[in-house]
């Protein structure tokens, strides 16, 4: 299992110059601000949730990544 740096940097590859640009820049904004891995997973992990359910197209660009994150933070129990 890849670590979450490894997915994330992932999915803001995969975003870049798509019309999820603006969600891109959205879970970027936790490594700004927070320190831990927690902090970190537990944040993007409500984002992208929320980002998920309003916008389902998401899923065909990362849904991979997602649901490896997902299984991430569920393995380290976040």
């Amino acid at each position: 299992m890849r670590n979450y740096i490894n997915i994330l940097e992932e999915i803001d590859a995969k975003l870049k110059h798509t019309e999820f640009e603006n969600f891109r820049i959205e879970i970027e904004i936790p490594f700004r601000n927070y320190c831990s891995a927690l902090e970190i997973c537990y944040e993007v992990k409500s984002k992208m949730q929320s980002f998920e359910q309003k916008n389902k197209k998401i899923r065909t660009i990362i849904g991979t990544q997602i649901d490896e994150f997902y299984e991430y933070c569920k393995f380290n129990k976040i």
